[in-house]
Formats: C-alpha cells, sequence, structure tokens
C-alpha cells in the first residue's frame, strides 16, 4: 500500500522541510519499517517534478526537493485524498467473501487516483480567477 501511495506520502514529508532523496528513503525507513529502493524514489520524485509539484534544487550536497505552490495545495487536500482511500478500502472489503484479488486491487487504486485527480483539477478549475486591477 505504500507504494501506491509513496508520491502523496513524500509530498507529506516535503511539507516539513526540503529534503534529499537520500533523506526521503530514511524517513520511509524508519517510520514505514519498509526499505523503498532509490531508483523507485527517483521515479516518484522525477514524476512529481513533471506534474509540478515539487522543485528540485542543486546544492553543494546534491539535489534538494521542495514543494511548489500546486504541492503545497495537493498537501492541504490530503484529507480528502484519505477519504477517497477509506471509501476505496470499503469496496474492497464488501468484495465477495470479503476477499479480493491483487488485479482488482490495482485496478481500484488505478480507478481511486483517477478519481481524486480529477475531483482536484474540478476544485482548481472552479476557483475565481485573480482579480486585476
Amino acid at each position: 500500500m505504500l507504494r501506491a501511495l509513496l508520491d502523496l506520502v513524500i509530498l507529506r514529508l516535503l511539507e516539513e522541510h526540503p529534503m534529499s532523496a537520500y533523506e526521503i528513503g530514511e524517513v520511509l525507513t524508519r517510520n514505514f519499517g519498509s526499505r523503498i529502493s532509490p531508483s523507485t524514489i527517483y521515479c516518484k520524485l522525477s514524476a512529481l517534478q513533471n506534474q509540478k509539484q515539487i522543485h528540485c534544487e542543486k546544492t553543494k550536497s546534491g539535489k534538494s526537493y521542495s514543494l511548489t505552490e500546486l504541492g503545497k495545495q495537493t498537501v492541504n487536500d490530503l484529507p480528502l485524498v484519505v477519504e477517497e482511500i477509506c471509501e476505496s478500502v470499503q469496496i474492497l472489503l464488501r468484495s465477495k467473501n470479503g476477499l479480493f484479488k491483487k488485479k482488482e486491487m490495482s485496478n481500484t487504486m488505478t480507478y481511486w487516483k483517477q478519481h481524486t485527480l480529477l475531483k482536484l483539477l474540478q476544485q482548481q478549475s472552479k476557483q475565481p480567477p485573480h482579480a486585476t486591477i
């Protein structure tokens, strides 16, 4: 489940302060007891950069990642995301005999990510345009 939500977990970690990929990996291992490979972390960081959720800055000690305004908005919307996760889990638990197959889980998570993204995009499009003077 952590891997499925890794992008959201990374955004939440970066809310506290900018971090390197190594630091992110260390925090994930410490907090979740699960080691995520560096290639997986870099892949998620790259995807988050492409989505304009995070910014990468080169420093003397390496690369440091921080949230963009869009990333901050996503973190602020995390309570909605958690609600969506809970609803998805309830759907999974209601499947035949309370059991689900890995493929069903994957399809539900894909649906959840698409549905959540659509909701976030709809909310952003409903925001009034900035007033100009």
